[in-house]
Order: C-alpha cells, then structure tokens, then sequence
C-alpha cells in the first residue's frame, strides 16, 4: 500500500514557482493573492531539525500539526481527527517553504513524503541550499537571486577587496538619474545647476528620466523610471511616477519584484476552498488530492471485488487475486495502481501457487517520485510510470506561464509545458525601436529613452538665443547697423545692412605676362602669400563674387581659377610663402597640382586669346575674346554659356545733343554693326556686359534680359581702354589713345562725357586742377611730342567710399583722382598723385619708369596700382593723396613687371557690380553638446536684394567643428536664401542635413544688393536650440 496512493502526483515535481523560500504555515491555505513575502504552506515538516511533524501542541504554525485544516503528518490513537490518510503525497523541504522552490532560479528542491500508516513519511529527494555565487540562481534558497554577490547595479562582486561603485555624475556632473552606490538617494552630490556664465540662465533640466531601484530591475517586470525636474537650487527635485522593485503579489499576474519571474516564489496551486480530485493541490495546503483521493491514489471509486486472473490489486488491499484459485503453477503479478503496470520503471512481479492459493507477489516495481535531481533536469526515466520521462522536471505537462516582457508597449506571451519541457513564447508583443510618443516602446523602462532633452521634450528646441543685429554680433565689411529713424530705412526698424565700404578679400592679383604667373598679395600683411602658372601671357585678372581670382592667357586663350582662402582648396599642395619665399608648385605641364588652382583650361579652342574677364551680379564670370565676343562660365560647375558673337550688334551715334540714337537705314531699320574684339570688359549692377573694343573706339552692351546686344554705342573720344563701373551704373574709360583724360557714358541720359585735364597743368604732387569737357581733337597719346599726351589713362577704377574716379598717367608715373560735381560736371576737379616720384624733387624714384597701369582698392579704403614701369605695386592713402606710411617706396612682388588693369582687387565688383557685405555672430552655449536645430530670421529683402545665411558649429575655443551648412561647393561658399519679400524666414537644419551639435555656432549672413537704391535690412535673428 506505501506507493498505491501516487497516481497523479507528479505534476508537482518541477512547477515554475521561483524564490519562495519562506517559513511554512496554514494560513495560506486557499488564499489567492498574499504577498510573496508572507506566503506560506503547511510543510507537515520541522523546518528547524529536518525530522518530520509528529503531532504536537506546538501554537508556532509552521510546526502546529494538530490542526484539522492542515493535513498535516498525525498519529492514529494519539492525535484526533487525523487526515494523513495511506498513500498521500505532500511536498516537504527542510529549508523553507517547498511551494515555492520547484523554478529555475533556486537551487533548492522540494522532497516527497508519502503517507505510511496514517504517518507521514521521511521527505525524500530534496534539495538543500548552497553557498552563493554570481550565476543567476539563488544557491543558499534565501529568497534572493545572486543575494551578497551584486552590487546595487547588478555588478557581480568579483573579489574580496571589490568596492561598490560610487555615484556618477556623468560628464556634465548633474548626474545619470540612477542611484549608482545604492544609499537610496539619486545622484547624490551632483548639481544640476546652470552654468555660472551661461548666456542662458533657463536651462534648468526638466521631465528628466530618473530610477532609485537597483538599476537591473529598471525596464524588468512592473519597475519604470519617473520624471523629476532641477530645481532653482540647483539640486534635484523629487522621482515623481517611478516603480521599483515591491513584494510579489501572488495570481495578479506580474513580476512586482522586477527580477524577471512573474509571481516569484507564490505556491504552483489553485487556490481553491475545497480539495478537488484532479491531479493537483488544489487548496494550496502542500497536499496533491489531499482527502480525496481512493485507497489507490487515484479519484472515483475502486473495485469492491478482486478480479480474479488479472495479476493486479484491484481493490487496492495490497493482495494480488486474493481469494481467487490458482490457475496455473505461476503468474504475473503487480502490487501498484493498476494503469501503471508496465509503464515506465514500473515491472511486473511474480506469484507462485500455494496449493490452492496464490502466495505473495514478489519482484514488481512499483512508481516512484521523478528523481529531477539537483539540477532539475530528471534522469532521463519515467520513474512516475505514466508514461512522460522525467514528468514535471522541467515542467508540468500542459502548465503555462507567462514569457517575454510586460514593460512599457510590450505584453506576455505564454509559454506550454510540452513534453517535459517548455515550448517557445507565443503571442505577446516584443519591443520596438524607440521612438518619441510619450511610450516605452523598447520597453527598458524609460518613456522616450534617449529622445527627450533638457527640457523633457523630444525633438523641440528648448531655449531661443535672440539677437539684435544692430548692436550684437561682428558688423564686418561692408555692412553696417542702421537705425530704425535712419532717412535711408523705408521699415523703421532697426537692423543692420549694406554699408559703402564693401566685403573684399584682403588680396591683390598681380599678373606676371612675361613669366606666365599670377602673384596674390595680401594688401593686409603687406606680403607675397603665393605665385601660380595661369596662362601665356596674362593680363587681366578679375574677382568673383566669392572672392577668387580669375584670369585669361592673351597667348593661348586658357582661363584659369584659383581659390583665394587656402583652407577651401582641396588639399594642402599649394604655392606659399616659407621664410620670406614665395615658391609656385604648379607648371604649364599641369597647370592643377596646385591644389588651390580648381580650373585650368581652354574654353574655346577657336579664340586663343582672351583680355577682358569680369564676374556679373548673378555669380556667372564673363570672359572677352580678343578677336570675337564674349561668352560665360558658371564659376562652380565651369559650363560654358553659349557664344555671344560680335556681330548683330544695333548701331548708335550721337545727335546734335550728343544724346546716343540708334542708327536706322534708308528704310528705318536699324543698322547692325560689329562690336570687334574684346578689350576691356565690366559688368554693371543689372547684369548688364559692357565691352571695349580692340580698336578702342566703340562701346557695346549686353543684355541678359534679352540675350542679345542691345547697343554699340560710337563718336566718343575718351576711351576705350580701361574700364570700370560705378554706383549709378555709368561706365568710366581710360582715354588712351586718344583723349588727355577719361570717358564716361551715362545710360541714364545715353550720353557720352569726357573729363580731361587742361593742357596748360603741369602736374605736381598733390596739386589740383579744373577738368576741360570738351578734348581738342587729334590727339594720338603714342605721339611722346604732343603734351597733350601726358594725361593719357591706361586703367581707371572707382573708389567704393567717396565714388572718385581714380586713373593711371601711364606716361608720367602719376595717379590722377577726379572728384566728380554731380551739380555740375564742370566744376569737377583733378587731384595729382606721385605715384612713382620723388615728392620733394618729382622725379622717378631710381629704378621706377613711368608706365602705370591697373588702379584698385582693398578692404581698408586704400589705392592700389601697379605697371611695365617696374615689378613694384604702389599703396596709396586715400587721406593724403599720396604713397602709404607703410610702403613709402613700394613693394617690388612677383616677377617681372605686370600688365594689369582690370578689377585685380575685387572692389569693382563688390562694391558696384554686386555690392555686398557681411555680419557674423558667434552664440557660446556653455554646453558641450548643445544642439542648434533652427534659425529665425526677420528682415527686409525687396526684389534686386539678397539676404543669405550659413551656419557652422565650433569647439570652445572657436575652432569649426562641422563644416558650414550649406556645404561649399568646389570651396565655394553657398547660402540659405532668404525669400524676397518676405517677412520672415525659417532655416530648418533638420530638413538641411540634420542639427548641428557643439558648444559654439558662428552664423553668418551676406547681404547683397543688385540696386545701389535699395538695400537689404536684416533686423533680427533667433537660434532654436536644445540640450541632451
């Protein structure tokens, strides 16, 4: 009889209930939801001597065995109203609760006591505890996974001298949100505090995620992180909304304890009031059937009559066919549950005949409990004999439990006991990738993990940095504040915009014609900085509207680009100046190994020879041809605009006004002429092409508009051989060769006007004369016998900040400066510059011939000019009219002397062709990582202006750190623009390349006008920013 009670036992050989180490008592018995930590069950066993309970008065309920209730081991005659009924099975363990020690994660394992005799029997199988190691299983059954052996931050201790971590700040020292040395307070010692210096005093963190549990159990069972928010203080406020890690709630489903099990440590039972026959416990008292099972150990009734010739123990007395005749010498025969003969472990015995009776039945092997083992694993045998090996070792059979995570977005999925072991999750959602809704959706325990800033929000600035630009930020060339009362600002408000004095880069572009080079000079330092192999032959050197210079060969029509910021180009390969010596890297055989020479090339193989070279106001750089028209080219992607011809060009002459008519045939058409070969070429602020001819004696204009010449313009007499352009868009020409002066041609009033000076001055330093508007004619300048020839001009240019026309005498080494009376030109009048004499004595400087040529300005206001009479260039101040303090004698630079009179400073066209300038703002954060996510901009851009802006980040000591937004291309810079008209204008970096990230952001705005009327007002600027 000691094993006829065993059927159906087994499904509480391994169930899934971890951690539940807790002294036993009856008074869980039928509960459904006690906390863990309180849950108990009736071992019927002394957990303090391991000897089981034999019934005394003890009042201590986890040794009280005289309880009707209990089920508990009694014994008949001695103890009243005993349960313990032959054949019972009940869990036992002599180190704590056995309802909770059949999981994974507890070393500990319940035994088995049988019911022998109305006594229960010793607890066979268990499992004791173990001395604890880092591994994820709770080896001395305390109750505790890894208990001792962790830090708070679930760090396995890995010696004797380890020291738990202190708490970290992180690299901003306001701190991480985790109490990282486990004393209960979050960062305890850091400061949230803003920044002593911070240009923004709200950048108190607020909605920051925080956690005070061990920060393994964060995003694991029911634990979450709150929110808190810095305080003025400095020191952080309170965790609002945070769980961590609380006693088990037993059947509410969930993993309150965060260690990864759900209901950790609650008994693997039903609950119920009453003992239901089903194979399990269902009053969680410990007992499997308890009180209902047959004498066989299985539920209905049994047998009253034995069967007689079957072999089994039909009515469960523990005799085999007694009473029943022998039939045979010998049969087989089985003492256990009768369904479990010849199942698993479980054998048939024999029973021999005892006369006319069977005798006993020896050698059957009846059921056993599943040997799991420590491990839990089993032993590979159905000791149970019900056919399942290792029945309930892993698992029991159909059980379910919950799998995967119930944090944040994500929900169990349910797990079945199949086949001994348990199956893959099903169902259930697994995390995603986060993203910022107000969510866990990577299910950590951390709404919007990664995504929120400073402020708690995702993605949405915090702060707003708001500038003023007329008192904030570097007004620098050609820009400048103006006030909201300013005459000249149609808005009334305040801002900054153009200024006269225009952006130009601190260079002049020295062309070498007889070696074929091109020397930049910087007009700042005063210094040669690089020398360059452009073409053969050159002259004319020009600026675009990025500041870099452009020439043509007159020998072999090749055009040439090199960049003037040596950080834009490419690579570091470039000419420069090294203790004073200035070495070119690049040849005639490749003209690009300089890394800052960009374009090297013949555009128009048909026209060798290319003289006048100017950028127009919508970046395109035109190009002359010395025996045809002209033609553009896109100084970025370097396509060529289709050929303009000479020919085709309307035909004007003066009237008796000296008013330009188009000149019509005998029928009224409009005679066509020939604009000859290029000479000298400007470009006026409409875009308009204004070219002089070879022979010097016509004047013709392109339209861009209509994509034709519009105009050649004949019968002047000053020009044509310089030429340049001036605020009004009126055209200014050397006189050369035959006029003592200088032209002009007003579109305007379409008319001609000459400037020369009378013939009876003999020029001195610094003198002055009146202006003659009428030249004698004959004049021919190469005839060295006519003074008149003295005051013939080779290069003319207009000074940005006074609008005086500056010339070369090329004959007699002086610069002439004609301050025009715009009331009356007559009484215009000439200044006399000794460019290249001797002030005192007025003779040529030794070494120094006569022959001047190119006039240009720099940045700073003062003239340049250079020739064939020496390899010098000449600065000239402006206030004196005479050779700079800082180069009394010149500067001899380059090699050669050098053929230049063209816009070789870039201050024709940055000051008149398409006048611009620039203001910079630099906003230091304070913060490492700050984050500049938009730009608001408020300003005023009417049609023919242009207000564009690019951003950059920089380390805290001004150094970029991205490049600038937008990128350049081809190192040149490029813009956002900001609408004509409008009102106001967003840059959105999300959308342009994404934030920029660093502690500094220089922004900076041009501000361009194609109209010297009308100019563009930026009046305020906002920088949208966040912080981590």
């Amino acid at each position: 009889m000691y094993v006829s009670k065993l059927k159906n036992i087994f499904f509480f050989s391994l169930i899934v209930v971890f951690l539940g180490s807790m002294a036993c008592t009856d008074e869980f018995a039928g509960s459904k939801k006690q906390p863990a930590n309180n849950a108990t069950a009736d071992t019927g066993f002394d957990i303090n001597n391991g000897t089981p309970d034999v019934g005394t008065n003890n009042t201590n309920n986890s040794n009280n065995t005289n309880n009707n209730t209990n089920n508990g081991g009694c014994r008949p005659g001695i103890d009243e109203n005993c349960d313990c009924r032959p054949g019972e099975v009940r869990l036992c363990s002599s180190h704590g609760d056995p309802l909770g020690m059949n999981g994974a994660h507890i070393r500990c394992k319940a035994g088995r006591q049988i019911c022998v005799g109305s006594i229960w029997g010793a607890c066979e199988g268990e499992v004791g505890p173990s001395e604890e190691s880092c591994n994820g299983i709770d080896d001395n059954c305390d109750g505790v996974i890894d208990s001792g052996v962790r830090d708070h931050n679930g760090t396995c201790l890995l010696d004797e001298d380890y020291l738990a971590p202190s708490e970290d700040c992180g690299p901003s020292g306001e701190g991480t949100g985790f109490d990282d040395d486990g004393n209960g307070i979050i960062d305890d010692g850091c400061s949230c505090a803003v920044p002593p210096d911070s240009p923004t005093p709200e950048l108190f963190r607020k909605g920051q995620a925080c956690y005070s549990g061990p920060r393994h159990t964060l995003g694991v069972g029911t634990c979450k992180a709150g929110v808190r928010d810095c305080q003025a203080n400095g020191v952080w406020g309170e965790c609002v909304g945070e769980v961590v890690p609380a006693a088990e709630i037993c059947g509410d489903g969930l993993d309150n304890n965060c260690n990864g099990i759900v209901d950790d440590g609650c008994p693997d039972c039903d609950g119920l009031e009453v003992e239901v026959c089903n194979g399990r416990d269902s009053t969680c008292d410990g007992v499997i059937d308890g009180g209902v099972v047959n004498a066989c150990g299985g539920c209905g009734e049994i047998s009253a009559v034995e069967i007689c010739g079957d072999g089994l123990d039909n009515n469960c007395n523990g005799l085999v066919d007694e009473g029943c005749p022998c039939t045979g010498s010998s049969q087989r025969c089985y003492l256990g549950p009768p369904d479990k003969a010849g199942i698993g472990v479980c054998a048939w015995g024999i029973q021999h005949c005892l006369g006319e009776a069977w005798g006993p039945c020896t050698g059957s092997v009846q059921p056993t409990l599943e040997q799991c083992g420590a491990d839990g694993r089993g032993n590979g045998l159905d000791n149970s004999c019900n056919g399942v090996v290792d029945d309930g070792c892993i698992c029991t059979e159909g059980k379910t439990r919950p799998c995967g995570s119930n944090t944040g977005i994500c929900r169990y999925g349910t797990q079945t006991c199949t086949g001994g072991d348990w199956s893959g999750c099903v169902g259930g959602s697994g995390p995603q990738l986060e993203v910022c809704d107000g969510q866990d959706n990577d299910c950590n325990g951390i709404v919007d993990n990664d995504l929120r800033n400073a402020c708690g929000r995702c993605d949405d600035s915090c702060y707003t940095r708001n500038t003023d630009p007329a008192t904030g930020g570097d007004t620098g060339e050609g820009a400048e504040p103006i006030s909201g009362d300013d005459p000249e600002n149609p808005t009334g408000r305040g801002g900054v915009t153009l200024s006269k004095r225009a952006f130009i880069p601190p260079y002049l572009w020295a062309a070498n014609h007889q070696n074929h080079t091109v020397t930049k000079f910087n007009t700042d330092t005063e210094e040669e900085e690089g020398l360059y192999w452009v073409a053969r032959n050159p002259s004319r050197t020009a600026v675009d509207l990025d500041g870099n210079m452009w020439v043509g060969g007159r020998d072999d029509g090749r055009l040439t680009k090199v960049l003037w910021d040596t950080s834009s180009c490419p690579g570091p390969n470039t000419s420069k100046n090294i203790a004073g010596v200035v070495a070119r890297v690049n040849s005639e055989a490749a003209p690009l190994s300089d890394d800052c020479v960009v374009y090297s090339q013949v555009p128009n193989p048909s026209f060798p020879s290319i003289r006048g070279i100017a950028a127009a106001p919508d970046g395109k750089v035109w190009i002359g041809y010395t025996s045809s028209g002209i033609q553009s080219i896109d100084p970025h992607t370097f396509e060529l605009g289709p050929l303009i011809s000479n020919i085709g060009a309307p035909r004007f002459s003066p009237d008796a006004n000296g008013v330009q008519r188009p000149m019509l045939d005998a029928n009224g058409n409009p005679m066509l002429g020939n604009t000859g070969g290029v000479y000298g070429l400007v470009v006026d602020a409409k875009g308009n092409v204004y070219t002089s001819s070879f022979n010097r004696n016509t004047l013709a204009r392109y339209s861009p508009v209509t994509g034709t010449w519009d105009a050649l313009f004949t019968g002047f007499e000053c020009g044509s051989y310089g030429i340049a352009v001036d605020s009004k868009d009126r055209i200014w020409t050397g006189g050369w060769p035959g006029c003592p002066g200088i032209g002009m041609f007003d579109p305007a009033t379409m008319r001609f006007y000459n400037f020369t000076v009378p013939n009876t001055v003999t020029p001195l330093p610094g003198e002055t004369s009146g202006v003659v508007m009428n030249p004698e004619p004959g004049l021919v300048c190469s005839n060295q016998s006519d003074p008149r020839g003295r005051f013939c001009v080779t290069g003319v240019a207009v000074e940005p900040a006074t609008g005086d026309v500056w010339t070369s005498f090329y004959p007699i080494g002086y610069t002439g400066r004609l301050r025009l009376d715009e009331n009356d030109y007559t009484q215009s009048q000439w200044t006399f510059i000794a460019t290249s004499r001797n002030l005192t004595t007025n003779a040529y400087l030794p070494g120094v011939g006569p022959d001047l040529r190119g006039v240009g300005f720099d940045r700073n206001g003062y003239g340049w000019t250079l020739g064939l009479g020496s390899d010098r260039v000449w600065k000239i101040d402006p206030v004196t009219n005479s050779r700079a303090a800082s180069m009394p004698l010149g500067k001899s630079i380059g090699i050669g002397s050098h053929y230049t009179y063209s816009d070789f400073t870039g201050s024709t066209v940055f000051s008149f062709t398409a006048p611009r300038g620039l203001w910079r703002y630099i906003y230091n954060s304070q913060i490492d990582n700050a984050q500049l996510d938009t730009i608001d901009l408020e300003g005023y851009s009417p049609i023919d202006t242009v207000i564009e802006v690019r951003v950059r980040a920089l380390d805290k000591n001004g150094a970029p750190i991205t490049p600038w937004r937008p990128a350049e291309n081809n190192a040149v810079p490029q813009y956002f623009r900001y609408p004509n008209d409008a009102a106001n204008y967003r840059i959105d970096l999300h959308a342009q390349g994404g934030p920029m990230v660093g502690p500094q952001f220089e922004v900076e705005v041009r501000l361009i006008t194609n109209n010297p009327a009308v100019r563009p007002i930026l009046h305020d600027m906002k920088l949208n920013w966040q912080r981590p």
